[in-house]
């Protein structure tokens, strides 16, 4: 389960990007914000101790350096996305969105003192994606390996995938909800979505 829930930390921990972050080598750009990430864990304690407040923290820090109709797209495939209306891409993309910032709200208030290392990037040919590997260091734990997939949007790099240990992020949610697919296209699959994220609203409510 923790390994689980670091999958997620990870993604957090290189998503913070500065305006000029796809200027930068991709290596640096993980290693330069990693700190900046950790000192807002442990200097603020009010986070761990509200979750409405670590989900907006998430929501205007986090969410928006990750590329989520992409990956939102990756997950149910070209041909479900390609049958897709407009409307329902957009709201598989908003329930996607809202499970993460759950997700990582979630993680953030467990983070205990976990640290990455980031050994290695190669580019693509045309230097527009970069694969970071590092390791994830655990003390009570075995160490994780790490690779994160980031593609240049714009000005800045977006987080599209991670694998660790050789659990690929984008592979597993295509997994998991292969079949809601199979029956019901991305408008099923946003459904489900919706309905899980209204019931961890709920949750965090009692």
């Amino acid at each position: 389960m923790k390994k689980i829930i670091f999958i997620f930390l990870s993604l957090i921990l290189i998503s913070f990007a500065h305006a000029d972050s796809s200027k930068q080598a991709p290596d640096k750009f993980v290693e330069n914000i990693l700190n900046d990430v950790i000192n807002t864990l442990k200097n603020d304690n009010t986070l761990v101790r509200s979750h409405e407040k670590m989900t907006a923290y998430v929501d205007s820090q986090v969410i928006i350096h990750f590329d989520v109709s992409l990956m939102a797209r990756k997950i149910v495939g070209e041909q479900a996305w390609d049958k897709a209306s407009s409307d329902e891409k957009t709201s598989l993309a908003i329930e996607l969105k809202l499970l993460y910032e759950h997700l990582f709200a979630k993680t953030l208030a467990e983070y205990t003192n976990q640290t990455i290392n980031i050994s290695s990037f190669i580019f693509n040919a045309n230097k527009d994606e970069a694969i970071v590997k590092g390791e994830l260091i655990e003390k009570a734990e075995e160490n994780a390996s790490l690779s994160f997939r980031l593609r240049s949007n714009a000005d800045e790099w977006k987080v599209v995938n991670v694998t660790v240990d050789g659990v690929d992020l984008i592979l597993t949610y295509q997994s998991n909800f292969k079949s809601i697919v199979n029956e019901g296209g991305v408008a099923k699959l946003a459904d489900e979505l919706h309905k899980k994220n209204q019931a961890l609203l709920q949750l965090k409510k009692t």
